[in-house]
């Protein structure tokens, strides 16, 4: 089990579901890899991430926040 210390306001997966990446109100954007289940943080917003979108044909993922 893994603890975010923040509200997840979005995520999505990778495209073999082996990573969750999830979008916080404090701005922080982390990836959870699903088979160690450890928590990294990857991005940082000044507000609330809104929206994540991956792309797995480019390997990007999108945000954006408040």
């Amino acid at each position: 089990m893994t603890t975010l210390n923040t509200i997840p306001t979005c995520s999505c997966w990778n495209a073999d579901c082996t990573a969750l990446y999830i979008g916080c109100m404090d701005g922080t954007i982390k990836i959870v890899d699903i088979n160690t289940m450890n928590t990294n943080d990857i991005g940082k917003h000044n507000a609330s991430v809104a929206n994540l979108h991956y792309i797995p044909q480019q390997n990007i993922l999108i945000s954006n926040g408040y």
